[in-house]
C-alpha cells in the first residue's frame, strides 16, 4: 500500500560505496524527472498531461546515482493535492 498518493514504496541499494540504485513506485498515469549532481538529486513526480488524479496502479521505476565524498541525498518532490503541500521525502546515505 502506498504511503502517499504519488509515491509508493522506494528502496535505495548499493553494490559499493559510490554507486546506488533507487527503485521507486509511482502511479502509472504520472511522469517523473530526476535532476541533480554531486550527490544531491531530486525526483519530481507529476501527473501526465490531461490527468487530474493519480492512479491507484503503481509502476516501478529505477534511477542510478553516484554519491559524492559527503554522501548521497535523494529527495522526492510530490505535487500539491487539493491545496495541501505534500512533504518532501529525503533519503540520505
Amino acid at each position: 500500500m502506498p504511503t502517499f498518493s504519488y509515491l509508493g514504496t522506494y528502496v535505495l541499494s548499493t553494490n559499493d560505496d559510490q554507486n546506488y540504485t533507487m527503485e521507486f513506485y509511482i502511479p502509472n498515469n504520472c511522469n517523473y524527472r530526476s535532476t541533480g549532481s554531486s550527490g544531491q538529486f531530486c525526483i519530481s513526480i507529476s501527473l501526465k498531461p490531461g490527468q487530474t488524479q493519480p492512479s491507484t496502479n503503481f509502476v516501478s521505476n529505477t534511477e542510478n546515482y553516484i554519491s559524492s565524498r559527503t554522501g548521497l541525498t535523494v529527495e522526492f518532490d510530490q505535487p500539491d493535492q487539493g491545496g495541501v503541500k505534500k512533504p518532501k521525502i529525503v533519503v540520505v546515505c
